[in-house]
């Protein structure tokens, strides 16, 4: 995939919506929307993901079984929140989900599977 170059304000509006996600999102971002780097995918979902999941159940986001945490159960994530993270990785991706193929989402692991296989094709 060729070098696509982003306007500064595309990187104002990009930072401005990834302000409260952890260091390295905007970074991941950038390189992802610039370059197509599939292996970025991870860090910016993950990143949102952190930005919305509360202070005490960070930690969880760390752990190496981070995939099997259940949306809901371990992370408190409600269906308002899923989407609000959507819509911040479609902005930050550049790419569209339908909301119908969400509603089967339930651990991390379904989050990160869909929205690479999504973003890959």
């Amino acid at each position: 995939m060729s070098q696509k170059t982003l306007s500064e304000t595309d990187l104002k509006s990009l930072k401005d919506a990834l302000k409260r996600c952890p260091e390295g999102t905007f970074d991941a971002a950038v390189k992802f929307r610039t370059s197509g780097d599939m292996d970025q995918v991870p860090k910016i979902v993950m990143g949102i993901v952190e930005r919305y999941v509360e202070p005490e159940q960070q930690d969880l986001l760390k752990n190496k079984d981070r995939f099997a945490l259940d949306l809901v159960e371990d992370l408190g994530i409600d269906s308002l929140t899923m989407m609000e993270i959507v819509i911040l990785v479609e902005e930050c991706t550049d790419i569209s989900f339908q909301n119908e193929e969400l509603r089967d989402l339930k651990t991390l692991g379904d989050v990160h599977e869909f929205m690479t296989k999504t973003i890959k094709s």
